[in-house]
C-alpha cells in the first residue's frame, strides 16, 4: 500500500493505493491543494496476506471533527507479509522515470505514529501528517 501524490490531467491528488496489485488501484483518492501546508489525519487498516483488505481514511484537519476528504476500502488486495510481522515504511520516492518538472521539493512530518495491533496482525496509523511543496 502507499499514499501516493499523483496527477490527473492538471489537477494533483492524494492517493491511496495497492501498489503491489497490477494496476496499483486506488483504496480511497482526494484533492491535494486543499491539504497542502496544514496537519491533516492518515488513518490505514490492513489485514497482511496475499488476499489481504486495506482502508485508508483522510481527513482534512486534526481532531474528531476533522472534515473526511476521503476513505475507501479494497479487499483482495496484496499485502506482503514475513509470517508474523509486517514491514510498515515511511518516506518519500521519486522515481528515475518522472519528468524533471514533476521532482519538486516536498516534505513530510509525521506526529502520533503509531502502530497499534489487533491479535497477531495490526494496522499502521499515523495520525497527524502535513504535506508541503
Amino acid at each position: 500500500m502507499t499514499l501516493d501524490l499523483t496527477r490527473s490531467g492538471g489537477k494533483e491528488l492524494l492517493n491511496a493505493r495497492a501498489y503491489a496489485d497490477p494496476g496499483s488501484p486506488s483504496i480511497a483518492a482526494t484533492d491535494l491543494s486543499p491539504l497542502r501546508n496544514k496537519w491533516i489525519i492518515i488513518e490505514w487498516t490492513c489485514t497482511p496476506g496475499s488476499k489481504g483488505k486495506a482502508s485508508c481514511g483522510i481527513r482534512n484537519g486534526t481532531g474528531a471533527g476533522a472534515p473526511v476528504a476521503a476513505r475507501g476500502s479494497r479487499s483482495g488486495v496484496t499485502i506482503p507479509d514475513q509470517g508474523d510481522y509486517v514491514r510498515p515504511k515511511w518516506g518519500i520516492n521519486r522515481s528515475v522515470e518522472s519528468a524533471p518538472a514533476d521532482i519538486l521539493d516536498t516534505y513530510l512530518l509525521f506526529r502520533n505514529y503509531a502502530y497499534p495491533r489487533a491479535g497477531r496482525r495490526g494496522g499502521a496509523r499515523a495520525s497527524g501528517v502535513t504535506l508541503a511543496g
